[in-house]
């Protein structure tokens, strides 16, 4: 898999333009959202495929967010 592509493709998906306050109080005009990839389902299958590799062998378990 091409890791450049994932990475525009997840770009693409997930950073957003416009007036976004943060939690901070701050301004910023860009804001990336992790969880938009989530709501694709082949974009979210191409980022765990990319993570596998990532994961110890002898793992049992592996949880997150």
């Amino acid at each position: 898999m091409d890791r450049d592509l994932l990475a525009t493709d997840v770009n693409h998906a997930c950073r957003l333009q416009g007036q976004f306050q943060l939690r901070s109080g701050q301004l910023s005009h860009e804001y990336f959202d992790k969880y938009l990839f989530e709501s694709e389902p082949q974009l979210l299958r191409r980022v765990c495929e990319e993570m596998v590799p990532l994961v110890p062998t002898d793992s049992d378990l592996l949880g997150g967010l």
